[in-house]
């Protein structure tokens, strides 16, 4: 009986619902081998996480960069397959270049294609996103999670941080970037997919948003500057030879003129010729008709 019983369970468990599956996967994906914190006091906001990556219960690498600064004052961390999270980072940037200086409606659309997409549906990853005014969680569920009080942590160490950070928070003395170093110590205390090689980006709300920058080290606004100038230049060039056509139509070429100069170059120096052909006959006249010297 339990010999016919094992293969019937075996099977059964294949046919769940759709629903249950679906809870299974979402708690499979819940914690991951990482530790990120974000922490924001006194017009600071420091984002710092760990550099683990694993495979299992084995280390692959201790010095990963699991934070990054996005430009235009974001700041962003996952926790989860590196893969996945880097893809969801690009397509983060994407909605941003979209929606410039709207991180909300930039996130909202990320959770959004994130939760729709096919391809997206299968990342396994959790974003944390925070600028100069606010702090976003990205869930797969198409969450967009806002702490209450400035602290928020992602992965499988940030329970811990983050309950660290918070009672650290009430002391006055410690910034926002002392406070992230030591919560994220206590995390790498207790657990074991979190170490001490730790990634920090700080953000000063009284700093101004320092401007996204090309490949040729201008910002937008001055690439838009240039281009207008470009501009601005081929159409006073496209407009001369119009102007000059629109004031003289009737005029015709200089070629006219030029051949005036040179048909009164050339009477004159016809007459010139005439001239000396003159002189020279009197002279000959006078030589013959002069009488001969004694």
């Amino acid at each position: 009986f339990i010999e016919m019983m094992t293969p019937l369970r075996r099977q059964s468990l294949r046919f769940l619902p759709q629903q249950q599956q679906q809870q299974r996967r979402l708690l499979s994906t819940e914690w991951h081998g990482t530790t990120i914190l974000c922490v924001r006091k006194k017009g600071k906001v420091a984002m710092m996480g760990d550099g683990m990556v694993s495979m299992g219960s084995l280390i692959v690498k201790g010095n990963a960069k699991k934070v990054r600064n996005l430009g235009n004052g974001v700041l962003a961390g996952f926790a989860g397959s590196t893969a996945d999270g880097f893809t969801l980072l690009e397509r983060l940037e994407r909605k941003l270049e979209e929606h410039p200086g709207q991180l909300t409606r930039a996130c909202v659309d990320l959770a959004k294609a994130w939760r729709t997409d096919k391809y997206l549906r299968r990342l396994e990853a959790i974003l944390l996103v925070a600028d100069k005014t606010i702090t976003y969680e990205l869930t797969g569920n198409g969450d967009v999670l806002e702490p209450s009080d400035g602290i928020m942590g992602i992965g499988s160490g940030g329970p811990y941080a983050l309950a660290a950070a918070r009672a650290l928070a009430s002391i006055d003395d410690l910034d926002a970037e002392t406070v992230a170093k030591r919560a994220m110590d206590v995390a790498a205390d207790m657990c074991v997919y979190t170490n001490k090689e730790f990634i920090l980006e700080v953000l000063d709300e009284n700093e101004p948003t320092p401007e996204k920058k090309d490949e040729n080290g201008k910002t937008e606004q001055q690439q838009t500057d240039n281009d207008d100038e470009k501009d601005d230049k081929a159409q006073q060039q496209n407009q001369l030879p119009e102007q000059a056509t629109q004031e003289d139509p009737d005029k015709k070429p200089d070629s006219s003129s030029d051949s005036s100069d040179s048909s009164d170059s050339d009477s004159s120096s016809d007459d010139d010729d005439d001239k000396s052909t003159s002189s020279d006959t009197t002279s000959s006249e006078t030589k013959k008709t002069s009488p001969p010297l004694a």
